[in-house]
């Protein structure tokens, strides 16, 4: 049975009133015409990250490798009034956008959705575009990760948003190597984390070495002489 921060690979695709609106499957990616370049299996931390809080509740107590129907009430939460602002004209032109009804923008940091447009002004619903709506996932729970590397190469990636070449167990001590060089200020944070969740004792983080290539010159006398 899947418990709370268990590291899980599934597949999924979500839909409300019979429209896809995200899925991890190329081929129903393609057949609604939805992007499906990149699409592959999500890897996830039960209640931690990778999938909404709501979905994540659900799943634990399921058992692997099921098929499940999960229908949630709010998932994206509740439509609230307060969320649905009159937004001057001047918050899009410094942006050099031209507002119509129906476009979703960014004011602020904050995604919303162009109601109407009065006199200079523009109503914008700053509520997910699924709040109160219901929405159906079907499930399925391919695999439990259960290797400490693997557990901390999902949190390391995650947290950078990129994935990374490898991670090497040394007993307890988790080697992640990077293509590029980590910022100080962030191995403690990220550290922590994998220590929270993934069972290791410490994490040290190294930038992979590339290899340097042997490069054949030939001398005067015109053998070859290999030079790195």
């Amino acid at each position: 049975m899947l418990q709370e921060r268990d590291f899980i690979e599934l597949d999924y695709t979500g839909t409300t009133e019979g429209t896809v609106f995200d899925t991890t499957s190329m081929k129903v990616a393609k057949e609604h015409g939805l992007p499906d370049k990149g699409l592959k299996p999500a890897v996830v931390c039960l209640g931690e990250f990778g999938i909404i809080t709501a979905l994540a509740k659900e799943l634990i107590g399921k058992e692997p490798g099921k098929d499940y129907t999960i229908t949630l009430q709010d998932a994206f939460g509740k439509k609230s009034a307060a969320a649905i602002r009159m937004v001057p004209a001047s918050a899009f032109r410094r942006d050099k956008v031209v507002p119509q009804p129906g476009m979703q923008i960014t004011v602020d940091g904050q995604m919303g959705t162009i109601m109407t447009a009065r006199g200079g002004r523009f109503m914008v619903d700053f509520n997910h575009p699924l709040a109160s709506r219901i929405v159906s996932y079907q499930v399925k729970v391919n695999k439990v990760l259960s290797e400490p590397s693997q557990k901390v190469k999902v949190v390391i990636e995650h947290a950078l948003g990129t994935e990374i070449p490898a991670v090497e167990m040394d007993g307890e001590t988790a080697r992640v190597v990077l293509p590029v060089d980590l910022p100080k200020e962030l191995h403690g944070p990220l550290e922590a984390k994998a220590k929270e969740l993934c069972g290791v004792s410490a994490v040290t983080f190294t930038k992979v070495e590339k290899k340097e290539e042997k490069v054949e010159k030939k001398s005067a006398d015109g053998k070859e002489t290999g030079t790195a």
